[in-house]
């Protein structure tokens, strides 16, 4: 069983230097996008006079950025800047900073240090959780990266506070889909009654972070290296990449929590096919998610558009498409095989409600 980074939740950003040691460092990087750098930075460093001297590193925002290009022009300035073993490198953003972030630290003079801090909910509740790193590849959704734990994870729910209301909405997707495959009944009981994601309180929001992250957690703990158990934690995902890797492919942006919701809902046509699942139960799902992630970015795309980023899935086994579905809510399965006719007829129903 591996030993996941520690988690830890800051009521205030002051209180992260409590539990770690920054001052053992000879040089910490901080990466940051713009967003972070004008919102979440100011924070961090008006709290912690540890930072005062920290190199702050900038990248443009989006997942178009996460590639090799990005990294090779981090590593060229972490070789400028004279970084060595004993130096540390801070994530301080979303699911993009804390992928490519850890990806980059693990590899720099064969791994340095870094701790992540998560700004948006998505990173909170997933991105940063059970140490995956990676880059996008030739339009393939974290085609490169490998498995490395952060040193720390500290996060602070106030970020949220910068956050637009779609930005919430795709990092709530991977609570719902937390929740669906979690054995506790009641984890799912309450997110479906939830009628207005936006309107959640901060305090309410915390309980449904902490416990979506232990979910994660301990199904990591017990699977670190995804040869089993940890594929469930892909449900969505198979199809919900795709949507991505092709939105890189059209230079188009789509957050990465509607294309999961939206692959959830073509997941749940396989699964009543394959798995037999309860009608009543996909009804029941379908309906919460369309409610909540209609198609508000103009993107549309098709099963013959989609079939080659299926076809190249990390998940997939002999040219086999693979998929982690539910038999029933609770009780989530992976490493079943959708022959390419049923994953069509998939994706087409789900073209067909957006």
């Amino acid at each position: 069983m591996i030993t996941t980074a520690p988690i830890i939740f800051l009521e205030s950003l002051t209180n992260c230097t409590t539990y770690f040691s920054f001052e053992k460092y000879g040089k910490i990087f901080i990466l940051v996008d713009e967003n972070t750098k004008e919102h979440c930075w100011p924070l961090l460093l008006s709290n912690n006079s540890a930072f005062k001297n920290a190199i702050l590193i900038e990248i443009q925002s989006g997942e178009q950025h996460k590639n090799l290009s990005t990294c090779e022009k981090i590593w060229q300035l972490l070789f400028w800047h004279k970084a060595d073993r004993n130096s540390l490198f801070i994530n301080l953003g979303g699911g993009v900073i804390g992928d490519m972030g850890g990806f980059i630290a693990s590899l720099y003079k064969r791994g340095i240090d870094f701790i992540n801090f998560p700004t948006t909910l998505l990173a909170m509740v997933d991105a940063t959780v059970g140490g995956k790193t990676g880059i996008d590849f030739l339009n393939f959704k974290n085609g490169i990266g490998l498995f490395q734990q952060p040193a720390h994870i500290f996060i602070h729910t106030g970020f949220l506070k910068t956050l637009s209301e779609i930005e919430i909405l795709s990092g709530f997707a991977e609570i719902i889909k937390h929740a669906l495959i979690s054995p506790m009944p009641e984890n799912w009981q309450t997110i479906k009654s939830i009628n207005e994601i936006n309107k959640i309180s901060a305090a309410e929001l915390q309980k449904i972070i902490e416990q979506s992250i232990k979910i994660k957690s301990n199904i990591v703990k017990n699977d670190y290296k995804e040869t089993g158990e940890r594929k469930v934690l892909n449900f969505g995902h198979t199809i919900g990449h795709a949507i991505e890797s092709y939105a890189l492919q059209l230079n188009k942006t789509i957050p990465h929590g509607y294309a999961i919701a939206w692959g959830i809902i073509a997941e749940l046509q396989l699964a009543q096919q394959y798995c037999n699942m309860p009608n009543i139960e996909i009804n029941q799902i379908e309906k919460y998610i369309h409610t909540n992630y209609k198609n508000v970015f103009n993107f549309k795309f098709s099963s013959e558009e989609l079939n080659i980023y299926l076809e190249n899935d990390k998940k997939n086994i002999d040219n086999q498409i693979s998929f982690s579905l539910l038999e029933k809510i609770g009780k989530p399965t992976y490493n079943i095989y959708c022959n390419e006719q049923d994953v069509k007829k998939a994706i087409n129903y789900l073209e067909e409600i957006l």
